[in-house]
């Protein structure tokens, strides 16, 4: 259809109109320009309509309309809407003709869920007499100790050992397993390699020197037919998995000569989890080993090694190249802090006003400090320095001057994780008598900064964790200043330090880390009261001693809460170590707990209540940064947190993963697909 338009109206009126019209100031080109809105207006809700009746076009809001024509009856509360369930609906027929199959429950799970799944028929895992006529060598056997993949897999998703039959555990006729991953992987591409000091040759994937586990880059799986299998899920990798993989490709192409040798295997490869880019030139999978470096041994002459479970590599002896670039996959929770995901909707766009700077190790412009340089000699207030690459950045940076009335912003290009690493800490100097702005959007920095005057510090997607190694704060204002505010988002940051007169601090979608020192969030380090702070779904790994606390909503506090000024302020859904001095608390834990029990037995004993306190307290997978399971509440850890908060969800950083809805999407799909007379349980992987 042609575009509807007031030209093409106005051209329909006869000659004699149009002529009078020009004479008369034009009142029906007028008429007609409104007549051209409305007409535009009804049909794109014509074409909304009929886009409303596909599932790949409609509205969000379409899709439990269409679900119910399918009896797909747990779609029509928009809570359940958290993770799309387009892919659930438009197959959901496709689905039904294959009911019964692992591969189409493992499908299933991933539409309905958002997690990854492989799902495993426990009869299949038992040991039995078979058939001579038809011997099938793909089931399980006995145990081999000198097979290192059978034991490594032992007692997981794929395992390929033989078990006697035990009605009391899994491994009985009637039951079916179905193993989730909640992590997720995340690809970093063209970083520079972290080298060891003192160890020539040797370096870490993670660009700041961490020691963390490299994950397996999903590699699609279309077909209904087809298991899920390793390769295909964001696992953390194996040493043997590896050893296997690039075993397998040598000997494949051992007499292949070198401009054809494919550039991929399973695992290692240009397009593959990971591969190592020397002087330019990307390693072959040809000259790659995995090996154990705890002791940062060293490979054969002419190879490389990798530490998939350290996140280590290492060449020969005397084999130290002059550049040393790497891309690799992590796993994660979510979109938190520093990473290489989508931030298009946090970024800064640059207007008529802005002085901009696109940094980048290739451009022209290649170090923060040439850039600050550069905007401050312009005297433009307004600047925004974007860096393009996932480089790291260090050296003596200088202090970020903020003149009165400036505004800069600091941030990664989408898909990019650059990292900063100044030789002493990282300075912010604003004016006293005035005030000025700075945001920092997708850094990952290491050690500190350190604020003096009155600014207003944003910090969005970042990581800010101090050195390996050391006990320093990552956030401090040695002085005070009245207008500073400081606004931490989607960001994993270290110990805080500011003083009680600052104007506010706000902490929402975040970690606060005080593990090192034992308080995250304070004046300073002798447990001076901080400044007023606003928590929202956040998670506080150490004490928190502040002046005031107008609001915190759906947090953990792992330690005591000490306010100063109680009789102000509001502490809602979160959980709160017993013995902490707050301002009124709501429905929080384990004061809940404890109300119930009052309740519910008139004579509690003493006991009773310890034992509450003892058990009712925040289970992590990890609470050490670095491991993929970071700030990730534990599968056993109690149900009063893992589903307290407003929306009975769970409580802390992670509440935005909504995997209580997640949950609640799974049961219909076991109770629904699951042949008669079978039994799933649920097993997290991760």
């Amino acid at each position: 259809m042609s575009e509807i338009t007031p030209e093409r109206i106005y051209q329909l009126l006869p000659t004699i109109y149009r002529q009078r019209d020009a004479t008369q100031g034009e009142p029906l080109w007028a008429l007609m320009s409104i007549i051209a809105q409305e007409m535009q207006a009804i049909e794109a809700d014509i074409d909304g309509l009929y886009e409303d009746w596909f599932i790949e076009t409609c509205d969000k809001w379409v899709v439990p309309y269409i679900a119910d024509l399918l009896e797909i009856q747990t779609l029509n509360d928009e809570k359940y809407l958290t993770t799309s369930q387009r892919a659930r609906v438009a197959n959901a027929i496709r689905y039904r003709r294959r009911k019964g199959t692992t591969a189409m429950l493992e499908r299933m799970v991933r539409d309905a869920t958002g997690w990854h799944g492989r799902a495993i028929e426990f009869f299949e895992c038992l040991g039995t007499t078979q058939q001579l006529r038809h011997v099938r060598p793909d089931k399980g056997a006995l145990i081999d100790i000198r097979n290192l993949q059978a034991i490594e897999t032992l007692e997981g998703p794929f395992e390929s050992v033989a078990h006697t039959i035990d009605v009391r555990s899994k491994y009985n006729m009637a039951n079916v397993g179905l193993f989730l991953w909640r992590l997720q992987s995340y690809r970093v591409t063209r970083s520079p390699a972290y080298p060891i000091s003192g160890q020539e040759g040797c370096y870490t994937f993670h660009p700041l020197g961490y020691d963390m586990p490299l994950f397996n880059r999903p590699q699609t799986n279309t077909g209904l037919q087809q298991n899920t299998e390793e390769i295909h899920l964001p696992v953390h990798i194996r040493r043997n998995a590896l050893t296997n993989d690039l075993t397998h490709y040598q000997l494949r192409n051992q007499k292949t000569p070198a401009e054809y040798l494919p550039p991929n295997s399973h695992y290692y490869g240009r397009d593959r989890s990971m591969v190592i880019i020397r002087d330019g030139v990307p390693v072959s999978p040809m000259y790659v080993i995995s090996q154990h470096l705890g002791n940062w041994s060293r490979p054969p002459a002419g190879m490389v090694a990798i530490d998939v479970t350290l996140g280590r590599l290492a060449f020969a002896e005397g084999e130290t190249p002059s550049q040393v670039m790497v891309s690799y996959s992590y796993g994660f929770s979510a979109d938190i802090g520093g990473g290489p995901y989508d931030r298009h909707q946090t970024l800064a766009k640059a207007d008529s006003e802005t002085w901009t700077s696109w940094l980048a190790k290739s451009s022209a412009t290649s170090t923060l400090q040439s850039a600050l340089t550069q905007w401050n000699e312009t005297g433009i207030r307004k600047g925004l320095i974007q860096i393009n690459d996932n480089g790291v950045y260090g050296g003596n940076v200088p202090t970020i001057q903020l003149q009165n009335g400036s505004e800069l912003v600091i941030q990664a290009g989408g898909g990019r994780r650059p990292s900063i690493r100044p030789l002493g800490r990282l300075q912010i100097q604003a004016p006293d008598d005035g005030h000025a702005a700075l945001t920092l959007n997708g850094l990952h920095i290491e050690g500190k900064i350190e604020i003096t005057g009155n600014v207003s510090l944003t910090l969005q997607h970042c990581t800010l964790m101090p050195r390996p190694q050391t006990s320093s704060v990552t956030l401090e204002a040695p002085t005070a200043a009245t207008s500073l505010a400081v606004t931490i988002r989607d960001s994993i940051i270290g110990p805080i330090r500011l003083p009680a007169d600052c104007l506010d601090l706000t902490i929402a979608d975040s970690i606060v880390d005080g593990t090192l020192n034992g308080t995250a969030v304070a004046g300073d380090d002798k447990g001076a009261y901080g400044p007023r702070t606003t928590f929202e779904r956040t998670t506080v790994l150490g004490q928190t001693v502040v002046k005031e606390i107008p609001l915190a909503s759906n947090v953990i506090f792992t330690a005591l809460v000490q306010v100063q000024r109680q009789q102000r302020g509001n502490i809602r859904y979160s959980f709160v170590p017993h013995g902490s001095r707050t301002p009124q608390r709501y429905r929080c834990q384990p004061d809940l707990a404890l109300e119930n029990l009052a309740y519910h037995q008139s004579d509690q004993t003493e006991q009773a209540r310890a034992d509450i306190l003892k058990l009712l307290v925040p289970r992590f997978t990890s609470t050490q940064y670095g491991n993929p399971g970071y700030g990730q509440l534990h599968v056993n850890c109690p149900k009063a947190i893992r589903t307290g908060a407003e929306d009975d969800c769970e409580m802390g950083v992670f509440h935005q993963l909504k995997q209580t809805y997640r949950e609640a999407n799974l049961a219909p799909i076991l109770a629904e697909y699951l042949p008669l007379g079978l039994q799933a349980e649920v097993f997290y992987v991760t």
